[in-house]
């Protein structure tokens, strides 16, 4: 809440479902297992997404900072 960041389905862009999420909390701690590898994933992925996020189909995004750009380049993002 505090960096105001949202979770969405990869594909639909949408709310997840909550297998998703719920497969997404249990792969949370296997990333932190080898040497906390999956979380340092996000620095050799192309979209930038955890090993957690890519197993369970979704995808962090900052509301935010799309609603803060220009209005032509806002409305290409959603």
């Amino acid at each position: 809440m505090i960096v105001r960041i949202k979770i969405v389905d990869a594909k639909t862009m949408r709310e997840p479902r909550r297998g998703s999420l719920v497969g997404r909390y249990l792969v949370y701690f296997v990333s932190a297992i080898p040497l906390c590898l999956g979380f340092l994933w996000v620095a050799w992925g192309k979209r930038k997404r955890e090993f957690h996020d890519k197993l369970a189909g979704t995808v962090v995004i900052f509301p935010a900072k799309v609603d803060d750009l220009p209005e032509t380049i806002s409305t290409r993002r959603r």
